[in-house]
């Protein structure tokens, strides 16, 4: 029996053995940010910690966030806790990053 290969973000099962994320978690993680290279170690952990096992959530406020829809307000966005400080990310619903 082969062992089953999962996402490192999310969990689900992959179907390509040299995979590490799936589709939905790649997407999200490689977004482009144009103002600056992103820190991949980061964003992992961030979503990492988002992940309640069915969606991702908000760090601030726990709701469900969306990750297909940009102009929804609890739109998946990567918010620094500090800013320019590249190593601590979290995950934040947009309404609440641009308020921040």
């Amino acid at each position: 029996m082969k062992k089953a290969i999962k996402c490192i973000v999310c969990g689900c099962e992959l179907n390509n053995p040299l995979a590490l994320y799936c589709t939905r978690c790649k997407g999200i993680l490689y977004r482009i940010d144009t103002r600056r290279k992103h820190n991949r170690k980061a964003r992992i952990r961030a979503l990492q910690q988002a992940w309640d096992g069915e969606s991702f959530r908000c760090f601030y406020t726990g709701v469900k966030l969306v990750e297909d829809n940009s102009k929804d307000p609890r739109y998946l966005t990567f918010d620094h806790l500090i800013p320019r400080k590249e190593d601590e990310i979290v995950i934040a619903a947009a309404a609440i990053n641009d308020m921040k």
